[in-house]
């Protein structure tokens, strides 16, 4: 596989300037490099920006995993459904100190 992320002089700017996607995400980024000639210091940081890159891609992500609404379904079915959820409710009303209704 060919390393894309070799740096590349913007004209108008007048900056370096890298641009590859690690993983499906698009990096581009301008370099603070404002000089023609420093074509190597932009290398070196071009492969740091890609290194870093694919450091982040290849790091275990601490995401939550999204549960469907079919598998929300089938937990609350095996938690007793609609009656689970009605003794919870019950529960919850009993341990409060509702104030009571006077009749007239």
């Amino acid at each position: 596989m060919a390393e894309n992320w070799h740096p590349f002089w913007l004209e108008k700017p007048g900056v370096w300037a890298v641009d590859f996607r690690v993983g499906g995400k698009r990096y581009r980024r301008r370099l603070p490099i404002k000089d023609i000639k420093m074509q190597a210091l932009a290398t070196r940081l071009a492969e740091g920006i890609y290194r870093d890159a694919w450091a982040e891609e290849l790091a275990p992500s601490a995401s939550t995993k999204k549960v469907t609404f079919a598998e929300a379904a089938d937990l609350y079915v095996q938690a007793g459904g609609k009656n689970a959820f009605y003794q919870n409710s019950c529960i919850t009303l009993a341990r409060q100190d509702l104030p009571t209704k006077s009749t007239r």
